[in-house]
């Protein structure tokens, strides 16, 4: 018989079925996150790699629909994904992610096409490759060179200012009683300047631990009496942030000793778009806040010690990859740190 006149038709369904197995096993085994919608953006399949960067089994994901989900929306994916549905293959790289189930903060690169057929775009695929410790290490780093300046700013302003007077003291033949006693005040100032920055300098030396930590836990061990106002997702009052349990106990000890110097107006605790947030709303103005959060003389001579100190309770914030900030509208300090699950499953 003649090959060319035979029915090849069940060679065109097994080569169809073979290679539906393959990309079925290249789906579920990539180490590559994988998320397949169709022209709705609606999720039609995930691969278990996205399960587990996002934390929740695979059959959360099917039928969630990216282009109306409330953190995609506010996150900016939106008009990417449209571009996607439009023939378009985008590419974003170190893109925030707040996992859609957890509300945890991640950061991912992005590749998304279009799936087409018979020249129809009848769905899309997106590949996601974590970047979160990359880009913390970026940040980190950024940060770490931010001290830097600041430590050099401090030391040749400040030092300085205190050095000037002693020379002029030691050039001066028989200096007066008052001389010598502005001298001595002088290098008892400078002693207590250069032990502070000595302090501060050795944050740089600790190597942060970074853990899941319930909030409200660590807020009432630092010493609050009083609980903090908490607004949770989870409607449970557990909001979970990473962190490294010391830095962040040094940390709120920090924020609680200078609102006692210079008066509370209340804590409040919430988790907000893959990030926890304590406020702490205290006495003063923005302008005195913003300068105590840099280290500054007058940061210096606020606080005691970088155990007392808001500059300090910056930089170790930075160290867990979190901000220390003040608002904009009022005198209220955020600290802000990368938000965990606060129910694993």
């Amino acid at each position: 018989m003649d090959l060319r006149e035979e029915d090849l038709s069940w060679l065109d369904e097994h080569v169809r079925a073979s290679a539906t197995e393959m990309l079925q096993v290249l789906f579920s085994s990539s180490r590559i996150a994988v998320v397949t919608f169709d022209r709705d953006g609606v999720i039609v399949g995930v691969n278990p790699q996205t399960a587990a960067l996002d934390g929740r089994a695979i059959a959360y994901y099917r039928g969630v629909n990216l282009l109306t989900h409330t953190i995609l929306r506010r996150l900016g994916w939106t008009d990417a994904l449209q571009r996607v549905l439009r023939r378009e293959t985008v590419e974003l790289t170190d893109s925030r992610w707040v996992t859609l189930f957890t509300g945890e903060e991640r950061y991912v690169d992005i590749i998304a096409g279009p799936v087409i057929a018979e020249d129809q775009v009848i769905g899309g695929v997106a590949y996601l490759v974590d970047s979160t410790a990359q880009h913390r290490a970026v940040v980190a780093e950024e940060a770490t060179r931010k001290r830097a300046r600041e430590l050099e700013t401090f030391l040749a302003r400040d030092v300085a200012r205190l050095v000037t007077p002693l020379n002029s003291w030691s050039a001066t033949p028989a200096p007066t009683v008052e001389a010598n006693a502005l001298a001595m005040l002088t290098i008892t100032e400078l002693t207590s300047l250069l032990d502070d920055l000595l302090q501060f300098v050795q944050l740089e030396t600790y190597q942060p631990t970074i853990e899941p930590v319930v909030m409200l836990d660590a807020v009432q061990a630092a010493g609050l009496k009083s609980p903090p106002r908490v607004v949770a997702p989870d409607g449970k009052g557990r909001v979970v942030a990473f962190a490294d349990p010391r830095l962040l106990r040094r940390v709120l000890r920090n924020l609680l000793r200078f609102s006692f110097r210079i008066g509370s107006r209340g804590w409040s605790l919430e988790q907000r778009e893959g990030r926890v947030v304590l406020s702490v709303s205290v006495d003063g103005s923005q302008q005195l806040l913003k300068e105590l959060l840099t280290a500054t003389s007058l940061s210096a001579t606020e606080a005691d010690s970088a155990d007392g100190s808001l500059a300090a309770a910056r930089w170790m914030t930075e160290m867990m990859n979190g901000t220390l900030t003040v608002s904009a509208r009022e005198p209220t300090l955020f600290l802000s740190l990368p938000a965990a699950d606060s129910d694993p499953q």
